[in-house]
């Protein structure tokens, strides 16, 4: 299912599966400052960044049908130059594997994490590749 924040300021895209993790990390934001948009698998991505350009993307790495990894692929080619954090509850050498798998396709800034994403380093990956917010937005709508 595909979520979107309508906003004119910058939008941080969130690709995950599990819905409550998703949310999580959309409260974060919104707690922030900033306003965030929900995918539930790459595909429903794909279609995000046909409506618009995300100023950062956090993206779990496992997921079902279409995984991270396809993810990354696909960020790699569509929009090189926006920063993606990684997530996963998996084991941390599949997070390196992953992080050196993302700069090989192209990828230009890539910030790794274990799930739960925790606010510290959610505020400080927001903090250092997003322009500061200007007022706070909703968490997100549901696209129609």
């Amino acid at each position: 299912m595909l979520h979107k924040a309508p906003t004119a300021d910058p939008v941080v895209l969130i690709i995950d599966d599990v819905a409550s993790e998703a949310l999580t990390v959309a409260a974060l934001c919104h707690q922030f400052g900033y306003a965030a948009v929900r995918a539930s698998n790459p595909d429903d991505a794909g279609r995000v960044l046909d409506m618009l350009r995300p100023a950062a993307v956090i993206t779990d790495l496992v997921m079902p049908g279409t995984d991270g990894l396809d993810c990354l692929f696909m960020l790699a080619h569509r929009m090189p130059e926006t920063p993606v954090m990684i997530a996963t509850s998996s084991e941390r050498l599949l997070l390196k594997a992953a992080s050196e798998l993302a700069e090989n396709y192209g990828l230009r800034d890539i910030a790794c994490v274990a799930k739960p994403i925790g606010a510290g380093a959610l505020k400080a990956f927001l903090h250092r590749v997003m322009p500061p917010p200007s007022i706070p937005r909703p968490v997100m709508e549901q696209v129609s």
